[in-house]
């Protein structure tokens, strides 16, 4: 082997060497902005989760709450023996786990035939002596008397009507 040929094999050998070396580098180049693409995309998806974690958290720790206060209004519900004090400490709880702003209790009395508040929350102390149902007389009247929950809905569609008798 002549001197001229190791030279030119030297030479071609350095030029596959270098496109070589062109072809990682350039390739490198064009896959970077796709990989950085991702990570951008994988990271606002973990910070997504990240935020909807803590909602959860928070969401999570209220019902703790709410269930501990339920449970404390059960002892203390449990504790009474006179209707008035139940239905005070039953208003009291349905306030707190509800989160309702209006709230009456009813007593229905034998002697009058009629629901009697004994308890309320939210609602003005001028209404409450007003506020008189007869067994089946309005919504209140007719889940009295049938010993059902009554929505609006099945009120409208119930009415005063007689069908449940």
């Amino acid at each position: 082997m002549n001197t001229g040929n190791f030279i030119v094999l030297i030479g071609v050998g350095s030029l596959m060497v270098i496109l070589i070396f062109v072809t990682i580098f350039t390739r490198r180049s064009k896959d970077e902005p796709k990989k950085k693409g991702q990570i951008d995309i994988i990271t606002d998806e973990l910070d997504r989760h990240k935020r909807e974690n803590y909602h959860l958290k928070a969401e999570l720790k209220r019902l703790n709450s709410m269930n501990n206060l339920f449970f404390a209004s059960m002892i203390r519900l449990t504790a009474r023996l006179n209707p008035e004090q139940i239905a005070n400490e039953t208003a009291g709880l349905l306030v707190n786990y509800l989160e309702v702003n209006e709230l009456a209790v009813f007593l229905y009395d034998e002697k009058g035939k009629r629901l009697n508040i004994v308890a309320a929350r939210g609602i003005n102390d001028n209404w409450i002596p007003k506020i008189v149902y007869g067994l089946g007389e309005g919504k209140v009247g007719l889940a009295a008397e049938k010993r059902l929950p009554i929505g609006r809905r099945e009120f409208d569609f119930f009415g005063q009507k007689k069908f449940w008798a």
